[in-house]
């Protein structure tokens, strides 16, 4: 690799007696000015801990994961050895997301700088902690409004803020009154227990939500149901559920609306609510100013790179439409007989909807392309799902009456496939953004 020149004048130094050695070091360090100049390599990807490798019966031409940019693999490859694909340095630039964890990116929001948290919290911290740990609240904060933004909602935002932030504080110790998420979260408590006195409010539901949220990660799920259900009845005083075109304020129709799907949306619990609200979300590509966008910026660039959160939302929420419907149903109090006779029945069409609405997803969503932890969580989500699903057909088989004609070894490939699937969405996940920051919603 090295220029003609340089070659006879290592032959010539090593005929005149020279110490290999010798030369061998000045080799490796002779080219200071030119390392200088080098480019520091601004990828980043985490290594499996006990297996370098990728396991090879994930590694299939059918597996649409694999052959993905997120984690640059190839069949072939191997943890160590891994090839990258040659980019341009714009188009390095314009990819950084592939490139680089999440966690490595800020959020561009010039507000960020002006709001000052600790007029809204009596917990003793930093301000430029608590921006780090902090999109419609925060212009009523600035203004000091309390429409989109109150004390127990940013304190319930904070509380979040510091288990995603698990090096600033002990997240897990919940039980550590000296941790700060924990002062965070006791303060949430003590303003929630003031405004269950007062009238309700969209913040209130807010927060409720988030506190439901935190507590679930701790493990107390009675006690976080107990805010989901308190949260949905604020929501019907509230009216979320009905038409909002009554509002004339156009940011609290918005905020109305988006917060009703919100709320219709359950993860393997039985839907508290029955039918979806009345106010259909608009499209995002006819309305995405209706959404909003989060903009990153990645080290070693200036290109800012959008999240396109709203296709994520619009699809989680119609993942919802056909999934709580079949869990209201699964719920009902059937007999065992009716629910082998019609339970594999309703098991199949579930299914059918699901893999149409996977057809479907838009560009940003499709397996080639995801790349936030967002976007990975959906398409884990729905191999969940199916797994779940296939394993119910699987169990019935076809002793069921009248039978079913099941292919059983169709069954059993589509089973395999959604399993490996699931196992590869979890380890680009953890190649790329790995697993040291907080993640609410992975199994």
């Amino acid at each position: 690799t090295r220029p003609e020149a340089e070659v006879h004048e290592i032959i010539r130094r090593i005929r005149a007696g020279s110490d290999a050695e010798t030369v061998a070091h000045q080799l490796g360090t002779a080219d200071f000015l030119l390392q200088v100049q080098l480019k520091p390599e601004t990828r980043c990807r985490y290594q499996f801990l006990y297996s370098p490798s990728m396991p090879s019966y994930l590694q299939t031409s059918t597996n649409p994961f694999i052959h993905t940019l997120i984690h640059e693999w190839n069949e072939n490859d191997h943890a160590g050895t891994a090839s990258v694909p040659p980019l341009w340095e714009s188009e390095e630039k314009c990819k950084a997301q592939y490139l680089r964890p999440v966690h490595a990116a800020s959020i561009v929001d010039s507000r960020m700088d002006e709001i000052i948290p600790s007029q809204w919290t009596t917990v003793n911290a930093d301000d430029d902690l608590m921006r780090t740990l902090i999109h419609y609240f925060l212009d009523d904060m600035l203004a000091g409004s309390s429409t989109f933004c109150s004390p127990l909602l940013v304190n319930a935002i904070l509380a979040v803020g510091c288990h995603c932030q698990n090096h600033r504080s002990q997240p897990a110790e919940f039980w550590n009154p000296n941790s700060l998420g924990y002062r965070f979260l006791a303060e949430a408590k003590r303003l929630w227990a003031v405004e269950e006195s007062r009238e309700r409010s969209l913040t209130t539901l807010q927060a409720a939500l988030i506190i439901n949220t935190i507590v679930n990660m701790f493990g107390m799920d009675t006690l976080a149901s107990a805010y989901l259900v308190q949260a949905i009845d604020i929501a019907h005083e509230l009216g979320l559920f009905e038409p909002t075109t009554y509002l004339k304020h156009k940011k609290l129709r918005h905020s109305y609306d988006l917060t009703a799907c919100t709320l219709s949306l359950q993860f393997q619990t039985a839907p508290l609510l029955r039918t979806p609200p009345h106010s259909p979300l608009p499209d995002p590509d006819l309305n995405p100013d209706w959404y909003s966008e989060i903009w990153l910026k990645y080290p070693s660039t200036s290109v800012l790179v959008p999240m396109q959160y709203r296709y994520t939302f619009m699809a989680r929420v119609d993942f919802s439409l056909i999934l709580n419907p079949a869990i209201l149903q699964a719920s009902t109090n059937e007999s065992d007989n009716q629910v082998v006779q019609n339970g594999a029945g309703r098991i199949i069409e579930t299914i059918e909807k699901l893999e149409a609405w996977y057809r479907t997803l838009p560009d940003p969503l499709l397996p080639s392309n995801i790349v936030f932890p967002s976007q990975l969580k959906l398409h884990l989500h729905f191999c969940y799902v199916l797994i779940q699903l296939y394993e119910i057909l699987a169990s019935y088989g076809n002793n069921s009456s009248p039978p079913l004609l099941l292919d059983q070894d169709k069954l059993q490939k589509s089973l395999t496939h959604y399993r490996a699937y699931f196992e590869t969405i979890l380890r680009i996940h953890y190649l790329r953004h790995s697993f040291e920051y907080g993640n609410m919603m992975l199994p």
